[in-house]
């Protein structure tokens, strides 16, 4: 987008009440804001004939959290089980869905916001705030997950939450 793009968008922007969504490419992830602005570096991993969307509204969002809290394993059992797996949760709509990067922020929205107070397992920062010391590969984005599925059952756990959502809500 040339400046004087950018400029008549600001300007027709201006005083307006505006939601700022994100747009996702490929596994890039940035708010509109920031490619309106200019001040973002866009890094496209997508092959080229990936077509930008944009990332899920709350309601498809709230719909696949429900989703996950009752899907099941291939053996039957809960796919969310510990709270920890929360982490996974946080990793994928923060990365890809505009969600707070704060962690206390994101249990606030998780909880209050979208209605999951009662889930079980709960949403808890104090149970997930470790995950990031405990299972240090898991810096990497979540794109790149799937190498440390077999690590651990940990890490399995972690990846599979994510694997879930990733597909549920069409990020992949």
């Amino acid at each position: 987008m040339n400046n004087e793009h950018k400029e008549a968008l600001q300007q027709l922007l201006q005083g307006a009440n505006v939601n700022i969504h994100q747009l996702v490419v490929g596994d890039s992830t940035q708010t509109i804001e920031n490619l309106i602005m200019g001040d973002c570096t866009q890094n496209y991993y997508g092959s080229s004939h990936d077509e930008p969307r944009l990332a899920p509204d709350d309601e498809e969002i709230k719909q696949a959290l429900t989703e996950l809290l009752e899907a099941k394993t291939d053996e039957g059992k809960p796919l969310m089980k510990t709270q920890t797996q929360w982490y996974a949760v946080y990793r994928v709509l923060y990365e890809y869905c505009n969600y707070p990067k704060k962690m206390t922020d994101f249990e606030r929205d998780i909880n209050n916001r979208m209605g999951f107070k009662e889930a079980e397992p709960a949403c808890s920062y104090q149970s997930f705030k470790k995950v990031p010391t405990d299972l240090t590969d898991l810096s990497v984005k979540v794109s790149k997950w799937e190498a440390l599925k077999k690590k651990t059952p940990a890490y399995e756990q972690q990846c599979m939450v994510a694997e879930f959502l990733l597909k549920r809500l069409n990020l992949t």
